[in-house]
């Protein structure tokens, strides 16, 4: 076990050098002014790809773990989240482009995936036999504050609100994977009931702050999006399993539903809550990034 516990710092540092590699990269693709969900894309492929290579490179460690914590960035939680709350805003139009714009992201990055996974196929890399042991659950808890924390920073969020943003994070993850892991909640429910709890959480937020709800579902979302399924499902597929491949990927669909769909009511019901206005005027106004040149 004292091995299993050394490899997943490896891990850990693996994912966020695949990151950190990747970030000048993706922004010179973003510069050529392609479409968004080619940059998804091949930032997809290359999350794969870094962990693979380096244990080509004859480093023995976990890369399921490092994968999917790359892969997580690139899910489009944010715009599923915003397509919601556009239609319950009266927003049809906004509401049906941002949906069409998470399937579209969502599509390209299964294809990056499935596309790199071809690739470490054709080079016949072999990944060592390793047991993951789980980490305790107030470990992961705090690791999914962290990384919540840290993408509400790379947002540009208010430093206000990074604090409420991280604390619903982490009790986003913990029902979300203590219910559907360890509980006798399927995986669906433990989602669609953490996604209630985030659009709940998200307009009363929003009220108390004068500001918009997006400004904390948008990032505390992260938690609930299902790229580990993802990704074991495109794994299947890459080594000819595809029926398994295919049931993952409705699993993943099914996952996706449940978080729009807790998120819907979750709103509305903290819409319903009586005696916190918004007022006029915002108390927390939202940065929005420079335009790209």
């Amino acid at each position: 076990m004292g091995g299993v516990f050394r490899r997943r710092p490896q891990a850990a540092a693996v994912g966020v050098a695949a990151t950190a590699l990747l970030l000048p990269l993706l922004a010179l693709v973003a510069r050529s002014r392609v479409p968004d969900v080619f940059v998804v894309l091949v930032g997809a492929a290359g999350v794969v790809l870094v962990p693979y290579g380096v244990v080509w490179a004859g480093l023995e460690f976990a890369v399921g773990p490092a994968v999917i914590g790359g892969i997580y960035q690139f899910l489009p939680g944010r715009a599923l989240v915003s397509s919601v709350s556009d239609g319950l805003s009266g927003a049809p139009v906004s509401a049906l482009a941002r949906g069409l714009q998470a399937i579209v992201v969502a599509v390209g990055v299964a294809v990056g995936v499935l596309a790199a996974l071809g690739i470490v196929d054709a080079l016949d890399i072999d990944l060592p036999a390793i047991t993951i042991t789980p980490w305790p659950a107030v470990v992961t808890m705090v690791a999914a504050g962290v990384a919540v924390g840290s993408l509400a920073i790379a947002r540009q969020v208010p430093v206000v609100a990074v604090a409420p943003v991280v604390g619903l994070g982490m009790v986003l993850w913990l029902v979300a994977n203590d219910l559907g892991t360890s509980g006798n909640w399927q995986r669906e429910t433990a989602v669609g009931l953490a996604a209630l709890i985030l659009g709940f959480a998200g307009q009363l937020l929003a009220r108390l702050q004068r500001t918009i709800p997006a400004l904390y579902t948008g990032v505390a979302v992260l938690v609930l999006v299902p790229g580990t399924i993802l990704y074991s499902a495109m794994l299947q597929f890459a080594i000819g399993e595809n029926q398994a491949g295919a049931e993952q990927t409705l699993q993943a669909i099914t996952v996706a539903v449940a978080i729009a769909a807790g998120t819907t009511l979750g709103v509305a019901m903290g819409r319903a809550v009586p005696g916190l206005s918004m007022g006029s005027r915002p108390t927390i106004s939202v940065r929005r990034p420079p335009p790209a040149r």
